[in-house]
């Protein structure tokens, strides 16, 4: 499918500048740039994670729910900073190499798209545009072949697309049980610095803790009580962002 052919307003991931299909012969040659790995990476003050990778996020990370406006599902997301366009884990575009790096992160620059086709709805992969450089370690060499240096993103890739049901799976079970609610980080620093960050959701512990056993077992049983446990017990670390925003400024 050319460029050409993406549907006009397609969202975008957030993060990314203007998304196009993947094209194996448009883009033979290149290779993702590392500035803009870097450049994604620095400003990144919230990253999707998957059903999962929430436990090992939340190890790190604050983890949140928001609503994917794409979508209208509520989705988890790892918190990396509490001011905008900032990235505490990442502040000169390099992942710290001791906290765990969302595939979110790791994906880009590439990502991938639903469009609707007249035989069905198909899902293609697209790359950030402006990200990819001529490269003698190239993706796809001139007859649009994938090379060895492809498997690693495409693994990455396949990865994230395979665990975005068991991801929708659980947001529509906390709506469903009426778990989510809003709530917004509000801080102050001991530099009197005040943080703000709206917008966001998550479980009440007292709501899951009423839940009918059978609702209880049915979480459990589909793997969805620990990410939620996870997700609950990651909101302790709000402090810890809350330490490394005011030792960066």
């Amino acid at each position: 499918m050319s460029e050409g052919h993406l549907p006009v307003g397609l969202p975008t991931p957030p993060g990314y500048h203007t998304v196009v299909p993947l094209d194996r012969r448009r883009h033979a040659g290149r290779a993702p740039d590392p500035a803009s790995i870097a450049g994604f990476q620095a400003r990144l003050t919230s990253v999707y994670v998957s059903v999962p990778e929430l436990p090992l996020a939340a190890l790190d990370y604050p983890v949140v729910f928001v609503a994917d406006r794409s979508s209208g599902e509520y989705l988890p997301v790892a918190l990396t900073a509490l001011s905008p366009g900032t990235n505490l884990f990442a502040p000169d575009g390099r992942w710290a190499a001791d906290r765990y790096q969302p595939a979110y992160v790791r994906r880009y620059p590439f990502c991938t798209v639903r469009v609707d086709h007249p035989e069905g709805a198909q899902t293609l992969v697209a790359v950030d545009a402006d990200s990819l450089q001529p490269s003698s370690e190239p993706l796809f060499d001139a007859e649009g072949t994938a090379t060895p240096a492809w498997e690693g993103w495409q693994h990455t890739i396949d990865q994230l697309e395979g665990a975005y049901e068991s991801t929708l799976q659980l947001s529509r079970a906390l709506r469903r049980q009426q778990l989510l609610f809003p709530f917004t980080v509000e801080a102050e620093g001991a530099s009197g610095r005040r943080y703000r960050v709206p917008d966001l959701f998550r479980v009440e512990r007292h709501k899951l803790e009423r839940l009918p056993a059978k609702s209880l077992r049915d979480l459990a049983r589909d793997g969805l009580l620990g990410p939620i446990y996870a997700h609950l017990l990651s909101l302790s670390r709000l402090a810890r962002l809350l330490d490394l925003e005011e030792r960066r400024h």
